[in-house]
Order: structure tokens, then C-alpha cells, then sequence
């Protein structure tokens, strides 16, 4: 019995941790020059659902030393049933993991073609498109664990209360 729940809690484990979202995620921009700078972005969940979607922006000049100038990123819906409100939100150093980052996060509900648009002080703006689709079973860990350690612990007691038994 306690080899059986050893198995069970070391899968429950594995299963359930969550991906981490540190400033990374896809690269959706590198290195694209915005007045005298170089901007790299990066999105995450990869691919991007609706709920949370992270943007995080890395600003630097010419000698790869990273910069701290306001960044604001907006996120609108675009194409056939674009009727979702434009979200607009500063990226922050906090919001960030890495400090080297600036990063913003929004919640967004809608799935669909989106454009995402990084304006960089007055230097410009740069942007990119993604589709965001709605969050999978395979998305939401803890409920997938539930669903596979569940059966098998019932199996499980089944088996064992069975072999007490005898």
C-alpha cells in the first residue's frame, strides 16, 4: 500500500507542476531597431491561449546593454469579430522575472487574431500578430492529474483492499 501511494504522489507531482512563464516564451520580434534602439519581444504561454498572455520586452542599444525607458504594449483584436476592447498596459521592470525585461500581462478573453503593439519612449513602436485559442484539457495540469490519478488510485485500493482480504 505505501509503495502504491509513493507511485501516486511522485506522479501527482510530476503532473502537476506548471510550465514556467519567465520572460521568454516565443520569440515574436529580435532585435528590431525602433528609432536608435534594438527591441526583442517575447510572448508566453507558447502557443498564446486566452487568460493570462505575457509580453515581455527586452530594450538595448547599439553595445547590447539593456535600457530602461518606458514601454507600453496594446493588445487588440483584429479581423472578422474583432469586437474585444483594445487593452493597453505599461511593462514593467516588476512585472518582469528577469530585470533585464520589461514586462506586461493581461488577462484576454477573447481568442482570435491579435495584433500586439510595443511603443518604446517616442523612439516608435514595433508589432506583432498571434492567434490566441481557447485553453485545452492539456493546459490545466492539475485538473489532468486529477482525472489520470484518480482511476488509478481507485484501481489501486481495489487491488489492495482485495489482497488484504485473502
Amino acid at each position: 500500500m505505501r509503495a502504491g501511494a509513493r507511485t501516486a504522489a511522485a506522479v501527482a507531482l510530476l503532473l502537476a507542476g506548471s510550465p514556467l512563464l519567465a520572460n521568454g516564451g516565443t520569440v515574436r520580434i529580435s532585435r528590431a531597431p525602433v528609432g536608435p534602439w534594438l527591441v526583442s519581444v517575447f510572448s508566453s504561454p507558447t502557443p498564446l491561449r486566452t487568460g493570462e498572455v505575457d509580453v515581455s520586452v527586452l530594450v538595448q542599444d547599439s553595445s547590447d546593454a539593456s535600457l530602461d525607458l518606458p514601454v507600453w504594449v496594446e493588445a487588440r483584436a483584429v479581423g472578422t469579430g474583432a469586437d474585444a476592447a483594445p487593452i493597453r498596459r505599461a511593462a514593467t521592470r516588476e512585472q518582469a522575472t528577469n530585470k533585464l525585461f520589461k514586462a506586461a500581462k493581461f488577462d484576454v478573453d477573447a481568442p482570435g487574431e491579435w495584433e500586439f503593439r510595443i511603443e518604446v519612449g517616442a523612439a516608435g513602436a514595433v508589432s506583432f500578430q498571434a492567434t490566441l485559442t481557447e485553453p485545452t484539457l492539456m493546459d490545466r495540469p492539475y485538473l489532468l492529474a486529477l482525472l489520470v490519478l484518480l482511476p488509478l488510485g481507485l484501481v489501486a485500493w481495489l487491488l489492495l483492499g482485495r489482497d488484504e482480504e485473502e
